[in-house]
């Protein structure tokens, strides 16, 4: 007898190769990457670290010497970057950096983690220079910490920069055409996460909820640019709102001041002075080890949804209880480490994962201070589990809130009718045959479904009640789903301050009072064979399929496939709106 699982594996590759094929149209492969850390280069006086960076940066990996992408891509880390940034402050074998990014797709928030500590690295009086052919806004972002910026004289060299907003997806007529229906029921009035698969538009309330939302981060975006290349505010507007090219040629960059000089690279090396013998990549450098300290703050990173360890994800980048107990005992029973910080990137998922974990957080509270950094997004089960930290930072670019619930029952009556399966069920008992996908939906489990979905929402506002110590009428006003930037989050006081992931460790060593310390990090890394034979190496339908796909529809089948197989198992999900943001 086939189980849920069993059956719905083949209905989630179906549904990803069907989106595949409706987005893409053809497939192209792309090669592998590399499977182990790049050979080390020896480094001499005089050299520039060589920062190329481009497409999809992961914010940490488990796999020891950088990330591993099979398809291509970064082989390292945001964490792994910085601390290679960090030892070559200190390193006085390296006299510079030069950064070459093109096309780099990371958040907005591992952005400024970036940007930091380049900042940081030039307080030793060492410089960074900045270099593009083809850039694009979040790549000229990254070179706004630069000290000079150089580009490419050619013609069809260009900086593409387009504003602040997203996207969302709606699949409902495609899964009409499949057969497959999805109800939904939420609770509160902005909670849309299932509005992709029942609506082919925004309703009025998400509409005008990420009208707020992008308005505000618009207005970031532009003062990132006005503090960062030192422009008139009116200058950059212009080149937001009324410049007439799309791509900002060579001559444009200059009189706009986004750039300093037009170079090719050969001729930037002989302005530098710099030998290409002594140009290293920066995965090629080794960061200095730092022998670990009596006290130490402990930095655990949060990273993608939260779904249950049964559930058919398996990459590094989910979260699960099981895990995260786990980590959270070893920190707790570890008198070395005397604080913690959270590094949570996640737009929710299982409410039941995230009750577990919060209550795990609570329990290491009891011990320890714990204190939380956001990135890119805390949304949901995100913010739900962040709700009880003793201190709360978001980035000036994280998304936050979304407190409400949602209940999400896919059937596939419709598909079985198309492909000619018909499925018959004998038992006893009122929800016997409830959530049974091949079946006609059962009303009184979505009556009962809703009872459920009602009690975990007003849970949820409870715990960010009681974890804010603010009314609970005050979080009802911020709760009903609604997605909110940093400031706007710390109006509602959801936050206690915006900063980054330093700020929040140098929070929870003051909250711990100590002094020197060292950091350690979880999860514990391994190597890329550990990696592949343990419990979260790579599942290889989701690997294969999504991983051949180019990186937006990647990103959205991967979300959809992920979708279709946990809700099987947890139905009541925190869960933020997916929404692909348009600001690189």
């Amino acid at each position: 007898m086939c189980k849920k699982h069993d059956l719905f594996n083949g209905f989630r590759l179906m549904i990803v190769l069907l989106l595949a094929m409706f987005m893409a149209g053809c497939i192209t492969i792309q090669p592998f990457g590399r499977v182990t850390a790049p050979p080390r280069t020896r480094i001499t006086n005089n050299t520039v670290l060589h920062l190329r960076l481009s497409g999809s940066v992961p914010e940490y990996s488990i796999v020891e010497g950088g990330g591993f992408n099979l398809f291509g891509g970064s082989s390292d880390s945001i964490h792994d970057i910085i601390m290679r940034i960090r030892s070559a402050k200190t390193d006085n074998r390296i006299t510079a950096i030069l950064l070459r990014p093109q096309n780099l797709a990371v958040g907005g928030a591992n952005l400024n983690e970036l940007i930091a500590a380049l900042a940081d690295f030039k307080t030793s009086g060492k410089k960074v220079y900045g270099y593009i052919n083809m850039a694009s806004q979040s790549d000229m972002r990254l070179l706004s910490v630069a000290d000079e910026v150089f580009m490419n004289p050619s013609a069809s060299a260009g900086i593409v920069i387009s504003g602040a907003g997203g996207s969302v997806m709606f699949f409902k007529d495609l899964f009409d055409k499949l057969g497959v229906e999805f109800h939904i029921v939420r609770a509160g009035d902005y909670k849309s996460a299932g509005e992709q698969f029942t609506r082919t538009e925004m309703s009025d309330e998400l509409r005008d909820n990420f009208t707020a939302l992008f308005a505000d981060r618009y207005e970031l975006l532009l003062d990132n640019f006005i503090q960062g290349f030192n422009l008139p505010a009116e200058s950059v507007r212009y080149i937001f709102e009324e410049r007439e090219m799309y791509f900002i040629n060579m001559q444009d960059a200059l009189t706009f001041g986004l750039v300093d000089e037009l170079l090719h690279f050969d001729a930037l090396l002989k302005r530098l002075n710099i030998c290409r013998t002594r140009l290293v990549a920066h995965t090629r450098y080794a960061p200095r080890t730092i022998k670990p300290l009596r006290n130490q703050v402990a930095v655990v990173y949060m990273l993608g949804d939260i779904v249950s360890a049964r559930s058919g994800f398996s990459s590094g980048n989910v979260i699960t209880s099981t895990q995260y107990v786990r980590i959270f005992n070893e920190i707790r029973d570890n008198d070395n480490i005397k604080a913690v910080v959270l590094r949570i990137n996640s737009g929710g998922g299982s409410a039941l994962e995230s009750d577990i974990i919060h209550n795990a957080i609570a329990q290491l509270k009891e011990k320890k201070p714990v204190v939380v950094s956001m990135g890119n997004v805390a949304a949901s089960g995100g913010y739900f589990i962040a709700a009880n930290a003793n201190y709360i930072f978001a980035d000036a670019h994280t998304i936050t809130g979304s407190i409400g619930v949602i209940g999400m029952i896919p059937n596939f009556v419709g598909t079985a009718d198309k492909v000619g399966l018909n499925s018959e069920a004998i038992g006893h008992g009122k929800f016997m045959n409830a959530g049974n996908p091949f079946h006609p939906f059962d009303t009184d489990f979505e009556n009962a479904l809703r009872i459920g979905i009602i009690a975990t929402y007003n849970e949820f506002k409870t715990r960010v009640a009681e974890g804010r110590n603010i009314p609970f009428d005050d979080v009802e006003a911020a709760a009903q789903g609604k997605v909110f930037s940093a400031q706007q989050a710390l109006q509602h006081r959801l936050i206690d301050e915006i900063g980054t992931l330093d700020d929040a460790i140098r929070k929870a060593q003051e909250l711990a009072n100590v002094g020197n310390h060292s950091l350690t990090y979880f999860p514990r890394r391994m190597s890329f064979g550990n990696f592949l034979f343990s419990g979260m190496g790579m599942n290889i339908n989701h690997t294969l399929t999504t991983g051949l796909m180019p990186e937006f529809i990647r990103q959205t089948a991967s979300e959809v496939s992920n979708l279709f197989e946990e809700v099987m198992y947890h139905p009541i999900q925190m869960r933020s709106e997916f929404i692909m943001i348009n600001e690189n």
